[in-house]
């Protein structure tokens, strides 16, 4: 959630290295700079400009709210809130007053962003703690009989609407532009959330019979999108959070695209093993 508190609805994955380590080939004497460039984009499937975001923690927190005091009056607001949830978390109780507890700390941050509709970090925890209450299948029709989609379409409607915003605030106009640590860590955090959204709908997609655009809550949101679409969709979240720094979404970035991995793993050992003969 907030850079204040962890109330993850994603699990916590093993951790694990990602990185492949720059390889010599890359930087071979035949090899101009800017071929080893394009080889290390190509062969790293984790490889991207955007790889290169400078965090400069020299920058004011919030690229819209630049009185300190006032940031400082929001963030504790947001610990607030989210400490409501997590007493609840680490307690035996649950169903209603869980529901009452996540109502309560969405309506602190609705309030937060009705006063403050800049604020990005508020509409990142806002979306999380609608998905600690609806999960991450919120935006597929849930299969008759088992619970009620009444409302469905608006919830996942207003989710994705707070991560597209949160990200949107959060996101510099440059790609080449520094970025403080707050806004990296919004960035990290909102990719991710909508990457498992995406995710969780693209493996409900891919064991439903149903054509997507009865299966989905929102059809009108993803015209002619499949399985496959928000797959790739998820990716390329999961990859843009665990590039602003989140080890989740790194993980997941790899998890998610397991045959470029293995693609980029071979060519390499193929290369090495080339330039290694001709030596």
């Amino acid at each position: 959630m907030a850079q204040h508190a962890a109330c993850s609805g994603i699990s916590e994955l093993p951790a694990k290295e990602t990185c492949i380590e720059t390889s010599p080939i890359y930087r071979h004497k035949k090899l101009t700079e800017n071929d080893s460039t394009v080889l290390e984009q190509i062969f790293d499937p984790e490889s991207a400009p955007v790889a290169g975001i400078q965090i400069d923690a020299s920058l004011p927190e919030n690229r819209f709210i630049h009185d300190s005091a006032e940031l400082q009056r929001l963030r504790s607001q947001e610990v607030r809130a989210i400490q409501m949830i997590e007493g609840l978390a680490s307690s035996s109780r649950g169903g209603q007053p869980r529901e009452n507890a996540i109502d309560a700390a969405t309506s602190v941050m609705s309030k937060l962003i009705a006063a403050h509709p800049t604020y990005a970090s508020a509409y990142n925890n806002r979306a999380q703690m609608r998905r600690l209450q609806h999960g991450d299948h919120v935006l597929v029709n849930p299969p008759t009989g088992t619970r009620k989609s009444e409302g469905l379409r608006d919830i996942a409607e207003a989710i994705l609407h707070d991560l597209n915003t949160a990200i949107n605030l959060a996101t510099p106009p440059s790609p080449t532009e520094s970025i403080s640590k707050s806004q990296a860590l919004i960035l990290a955090q909102a990719h991710t959330q909508r990457g498992a959204l995406l995710h969780a709908t693209a493996k409900a997609l891919a064991h439903s019979h149903l054509d997507p655009s009865e299966a989905l809550a929102t059809p009108h949101l993803f015209p002619g999108w499949g399985a496959e679409r928000f797959e790739e969709a998820s990716s390329r979240d999961f990859f843009l959070g665990g590039r602003y720094g989140n080890g989740i979404g790194r993980a997941m970035a790899v998890h998610t695209n397991p045959y470029a991995k293995l693609c980029g793993s071979i060519v390499q050992e193929a290369i090495k093993k080339e330039f290694r003969d001709q030596a």
